[in-house]
């Protein structure tokens, strides 16, 4: 299975949970979509990209004059985010998506960011 953020944008389209970053692939469907005085900041993220690697951070009112690149999505910045011991943690669920059935594999996991602690800022 490839890991790609396409996959979580194509279960939000359809609104099949509410638990994570809404995600779009035009910056069109963002703009229409995101209220940046609720949501000041987005990101640009590789769809396909891991571990913080070719992701930028941008004003959500600058989305207008952006461009954005082949195989790229807009994600939405979370401001509660959950933390462990002052640390980021990740719970990471795999799905298949095959004619219009949406398929969980019960082995997800979690991950603590090792490294010092988040700062929101």
């Amino acid at each position: 299975m490839i890991d790609t953020k396409l996959s979580l944008y194509i279960i939000s389209r359809n609104k099949l949970f509410d638990h994570a970053p809404r995600t779009f692939t035009k910056v069109e469907d963002a703009l229409t979509n995101i209220d940046p005085t609720s949501i000041p900041v987005v990101y640009v993220k590789l769809r396909n990209g891991a571990a913080g690697q070719n992701v930028s951070c941008i004003a959500t009112n600058d989305l207008k004059n952006y461009n954005l690149p082949q195989h790229y999505i807009i994600q939405e910045a979370v401001s509660d985010i959950l933390l462990f011991d002052k640390r980021k943690l990740e719970f990471r669920f795999y799905v298949l998506i095959h004619n219009k059935k949406i398929y969980l594999n019960t082995r997800g996991f979690s991950y603590v960011h090792s490294g010092r602690e988040y700062d929101p800022t």
